[in-house]
């Protein structure tokens, strides 16, 4: 993987993150976000967590 590759996943990600937080704070379900971010329940709740958001 190249540098460039490396530094958009990562943009990626934190684009991704980004939405995860909006959405949470914008009252919506985490089993609805996780089905919008195509990962699991628990992966939300994990970035939640990280964030103190919960």
């Amino acid at each position: 993987m190249t540098y460039k590759e490396h530094m958009d996943q990562e943009l990626n990600r934190g684009i991704e993150i980004g939405r995860i937080l909006t959405r949470f704070e914008d009252g919506m379900p985490i089993e609805e976000i996780a089905e919008k971010s195509g990962i699991t329940v628990e992966a939300v709740k994990k970035i939640l967590e990280e964030y103190k958001m919960i």
